[in-house]
């Protein structure tokens, strides 16, 4: 049958005058692995530490479980003649879940079916509003109002180590870093380009006109 290993071995089976004799075969499953390579779209280095499940595509039953070890590979344990499907459940720190299926299908004997998973970096951006009290006259007498103020300036300082998710111990900005340098518009808003996970600080380097620092 499809799904069974063929047993070539030869039987040798005796029958006795006025006997019947019995015979049973016996055959293996097909059995295949999956063999999965977890790597960050940026870098293209390998990732450690995501963990995917193995499902039964007619049913969507979880049959098994797989976790990336630190070169960022995994291998199941061995799955029957059938389809199933791969899906991402936790993905690395610093990373966005994979929501791709991959389908596979073991058809042969101690098939090996690769697949390699990519996930994207998790970006974040600080946005900051200025607003102040400016003398304005109305009603006929001057006044306070707050407002949005432009033309103040900014730097976004690293608080600490901002290390690289996909590689151990590289810093990809260290402790007092100016990462970014912003300045608020007409609405007062200003707002950093992508950064990666981590701590910041806000500065103000430069006042509006007519403003404290």
């Amino acid at each position: 049958p499809d799904h069974l290993v063929l047993d070539p071995t030869v039987h040798e089976v005796i029958v006795e005058k006025n006997e019947t004799a019995l015979f049973t075969a016996v055959n293996k499953w097909k059995k295949g692995k999956v063999l999965l390579r977890k790597a960050d779209k940026d870098s293209g280095k390998q990732l450690a530490g995501a963990v995917y499940g193995i499902y039964d595509a007619k049913t969507d039953e979880e049959i098994m479980r797989m976790t990336t070890l630190s070169k960022g590979y995994a291998v199941s344990e061995n799955l029957r003649f059938g389809t199933y499907y791969v899906k991402e459940i936790k993905a690395p720190d610093g990373y966005l879940l994979d929501e791709t299926r991959y389908p596979i299908t073991v058809e042969e004997n101690d098939q090996k079916i690769e697949i390699t998973g990519i996930d994207e970096r998790v970006y974040g951006q600080i946005s900051v509003v200025k607003r102040g009290k400016v003398l304005d006259y109305a009603g006929g007498k001057f006044v306070y109002e707050e407002r949005s103020i432009p033309g103040m300036c900014v730097q976004i300082i690293a608080g600490q180590n901002i290390m690289d998710p996909s590689q151990d111990g590289v810093i990809l900005y260290a402790e007092g870093d100016v990462v970014d340098t912003i300045t608020t518009d007409k609405d007062g808003t200003a707002v950093s380009r992508l950064l990666p996970l981590g701590h910041y600080q806000v500065k103000e380097i430069e006042a509006p006109d007519g403003f404290v620092l």
